[in-house]
C-alpha cells in the first residue's frame, strides 16, 4: 500500500505541473543570453508595410527575462515554438541557438522581419528559423507545442479563443507582463528587468473533457464499474461521478493540460462515507490514472480507465 500511495503522489506532482515530456532547460553556462541581443532600441513605434502605425508598440523584451520565458515555457527537444509579435526574433532565435528549437516568427513590421532574418543569419540558425509578414489573427500556428507572446490585454483577450481552438492539449501558452482576463494561468513568475519586474504567465491548454465518460477501476480481481459527468471551463471542472449505482458531485476538478485531477467527497457506497481522489492523463476520448478510495471497503490506491461515450 505504502508503494502504491508513493506513485499516486508522484503522479500528482507530474499532472499538477503538466506533463511536456522533458526536463526544463538548462540555460546557457556562458551566460550567452545576455550578450545575443542588446536591451535598448531608439525606435519603439511599430508600423505596417504602409507605414501605419500599429496598436502594439515595439518593445524588445529583456535577455534575462527571454532566458525566464524559455524556462516557464520548458523549450526543449521536440517543441516548435511561435512568438506571435516576434519583433527582432530574439525569442525564437535564442531557442534555436541554445536548445535547437526550431521557430516561427510573425509580425506585421516588415522592419521587424528583416531585423529577424539579419539577426538569424548572424547566429547561424537560418536553418531552423522562419519569419514572415503577417497578422496573428490571420497565422496557422497549430503546429506550435509553445507560443510565446507580447502584446496588450485587449490582444491577449482577442487572441485567446484562437489559442484555444488551433493548439492541441498540453501546449503551452507564455504570455510576457498580461494575462488572459478569466483564463486564470496555470502559473506565474515575476523576474527583474532594465523597465522593472516583467510578470510572466503560463497557461496549458486543457484537454477538452466535457461529456459522459464510462470505465471502470480495477481493484485487485474486481472491476467497479464508474461514470463521469463532466462539463468544463477552461481548466476548471465539475460535474459528478458513479461509483457503481451511487453518484456524488465533483467536489473539485482541474486540468493541466492533459493532466486531470477530480475530489469526490461524502459518497455513500456500501455503508460508508467514501472519498475519491481520480488523477489521469487525457488522450482524445480516452482517459486513464490512478484513483485514491478513502474509507470503506476498497481503501488503497487502485488504476482506472474511461472512455467517452
Amino acid at each position: 500500500m505504502k508503494i502504491l500511495l508513493i506513485l499516486a503522489l508522484a503522479f500528482l506532482g507530474r499532472t499538477a505541473l503538466g506533463d511536456t515530456h522533458h526536463p526544463s532547460p538548462a540555460p546557457p553556462a556562458d551566460n550567452g543570453f545576455q550578450s545575443l541581443f542588446p536591451d535598448d532600441v531608439e525606435d519603439y513605434w511599430a508600423r505596417d508595410a504602409d507605414g501605419v502605425e500599429l496598436d502594439v508598440p515595439y518593445v524588445p523584451t529583456p535577455m534575462n527575462v527571454v532566458e525566464a520565458i524559455l524556462e516557464l515555457g520548458r523549450v526543449g527537444p521536440g517543441d516548435i515554438l511561435y512568438d506571435l509579435g516576434c519583433g527582432d526574433g530574439r525569442i525564437v532565435i535564442a531557442a534555436a541557438k541554445y536548445f535547437g528549437v526550431p521557430g516561427v516568427g510573425v509580425d506585421l513590421d516588415p522592419r521587424r522581419i528583416e531585423d529577424s532574418l539579419e539577426n538569424a543569419a548572424i547566429d547561424g540558425v537560418e536553418d531552423l528559423v522562419t519569419f514572415y509578414v503577417a497578422d496573428i489573427f490571420e497565422t496557422d500556428f497549430s503546429e506550435a507545442s509553445v507560443v510565446a507572446i507580447y502584446l496588450l490585454p485587449s490582444v491577449n483577450l482577442e487572441l485567446r479563443p484562437h489559442l484555444l481552438e488551433q493548439l492541441r492539449p498540453g501546449s503551452r501558452v507564455v504570455s510576457h507582463q498580461f494575462h488572459m482576463g478569466e483564463w486564470e494561468p496555470d502559473h506565474h513568475l515575476e523576474v527583474e528587468s532594465i523597465y522593472d519586474v516583467a510578470d510572466l504567465y503560463l497557461w496549458l491548454i486543457p484537454a477538452p473533457v466535457e461529456g459522459n465518460w464510462n470505465g471502470e477501476i480495477t481493484a485487485g480481481d474486481d472491476r467497479l464499474p464508474i461514470s463521469l459527468f463532466l462539463a468544463r471551463e477552461f481548466q476548471q471542472v465539475w460535474g459528478a461521478v458513479k461509483l457503481e449505482e451511487v453518484t456524488a458531485p465533483v467536489r473539485e476538478g482541474r486540468l493541466r493540460g492533459t493532466g486531470i485531477s477530480l475530489d469526490i467527497g461524502d459518497l455513500d457506497f456500501e455503508g460508508a462515507k467514501v472519498s475519491l481522489r481520480f488523477l489521469g492523463e487525457v488522450e482524445g476520448d480516452r482517459a486513464s490514472g490512478l484513483v485514491l478510495i478513502e474509507n470503506g471497503r476498497w481503501t488503497g490506491v487502485y488504476p482506472w480507465e474511461a472512455s467517452r461515450r
